[in-house]
């Protein structure tokens, strides 16, 4: 099996434009985050470019847009718009793309979905249930505090979303370029996240989905309707090995690369070493929070809590489906997680 390996010496400076195959060029977007980029994507399409994500609303994304539009494009302008998933750093930007440039919008419907109830429900974020179900975790007042004004910064990060064009679903295949591209959806890290593959280019557009020095977050929150994400984007994984381990693989952060198995395995390897680290932990009865510092051992800032807490969340409710933990809730309405031995 290979190693991953970085598949390009140079990177895009912020904001920047490079080629990485014939017809697909890289744009860095700049995020104001720890995590302070976001890898785009625009595919030749003949008689303009079909962009992949599109950054968070704001007007330095804007600025970028603009600049690329006007210096990078060869003169063809965007025709449409493919995002991944909801999060906003793909999806934040959308309503004033598509409107400014006049873009249909290609998405699953599932993601599109989320992402409306999401912002027509902001308030659904300082809910008494959704209180509620961060004192079942055992967080503090003011650790619940932290959480929704997480959830209120990331609220903002959107535009009001436009309409849909073409609806994405697994097994599609779409045509740009003259080339096969292969769609397939991946869940867990969302809800139904396109992941894109040119057999023609060998090239994987992988989103969220692959990442090569970091793991997506896969966890439970009161937004969500699936109960088992981690198991969902376990299989997510595995379903991608049927894609050559030569692929050049186009993730949404840190570098393009080559490993596509290697780095398949990695990530079902991190897990599964995160699921035996809590069985261990879990002995004796121990609520997220009393588990969070000892999976995450490390100083958490606002947001870092909130990931944390839904990840942890997530296996812990992984072995308690599979029948490796048992969940109680105790006489101060706290979720308690013990081994089943």
């Amino acid at each position: 099996m290979n190693a991953i390996r970085t598949a390009f010496s140079n990177i895009p400076e912020p904001g920047s434009v490079q080629a990485v195959t014939e017809g697909v060029l890289w744009l860095r977007m700049p995020l104001p985050f720890s995590l302070d980029h976001i890898n785009l994507y625009l595919i030749d399409d003949g008689d303009g470019w079909i962009a992949i994500d599109c950054g968070i609303g704001g007007g330095a994304t804007r600025d970028v847009w603009r600049r690329v539009v006007a210096q990078e494009l060869g003169g063809k302008p965007l025709k449409a718009l493919l995002v991944t998933h909801f999060h906003p750093d793909h999806l934040g930007a959308a309503g004033w793309l598509c409107g400014e440039y006049g873009l249909g919008l290609w998405i699953t419907e599932p993601e599109y979905r989320t992402a409306a109830d999401r912002m027509i429900g902001s308030a659904a974020t300082d809910s008494d249930a959704t209180r509620a179900f961060y004192r079942t975790l055992g967080m503090s007042p003011e650790q619940i505090d932290s959480v929704h004004e997480m959830m209120g910064l990331m609220g903002a990060a959107y535009d009001p979303l436009p309409t849909v064009e073409r609806v994405l679903a697994g097994e599609d295949r779409l045509t740009l370029g003259g080339r096969e591209w292969q769609v397939r959806v991946a869940t867990g890290h969302s809800p139904a996240h396109a992941v894109l593959y040119s057999p023609d280019l060998e090239l994987m557009i992988s989103g969220d989905q692959v990442l090569p020095r970091i793991s997506s977050n896969v966890g439970l929150y009161p937004d969500r309707p699936d109960e088992d994400p981690l198991g969902h984007w376990l299989e997510s994984l595995e379903r991608l090995n049927e894609w050559p381990d030569d692929t050049l693989v186009l993730p949404s952060h840190n570098e393009p690369f080559y490993g596509l198995h290697r780095r398949l395995q990695e990530l079902q390897d991190d897990h599964a070493g995160k699921l035996e680290q809590l069985l261990e932990f879990c002995a004796g009865p121990a609520t997220v929070m009393e588990l969070v510092p000892r999976l995450y051992p490390r100083e958490l800032g606002k947001m870092d809590l909130m990931l944390a807490a839904g990840e942890c969340l997530a296996h812990l409710e992984y072995l308690v489906r599979r029948d490796r933990l048992m969940r109680e809730t105790d006489e101060q309405g706290l979720w308690r997680f013990c081994r089943l031995e």
